[in-house]
């Protein structure tokens, strides 16, 4: 059985967090995409409750870090 980690702001499941999760997160923020329960919690990657450009921040520091 093949499984994917899921982390923190990798709102596509594909194991790592890209700009890609940042564009479905800014088209969620948008009100061009809904988000499923697991979505939701990924989405809130500074994990302080709220899903917001915070969030899209934390999603880039994780980017940069690498």
């Amino acid at each position: 059985m093949n499984m994917t980690r899921i982390f923190l702001g990798d709102l596509n499941y594909s194991g790592s967090v890209t700009t890609l999760d940042i564009v479905r997160l800014n088209n969620y923020l948008g009100g061009r995409r809904e988000f499923s329960s697991l979505q939701k919690y990924l989405a809130d990657t500074d994990s302080d409750g709220d899903i917001d450009q915070d969030d899209v921040q934390a999603m880039m520091r994780i980017i940069a870090a690498g």
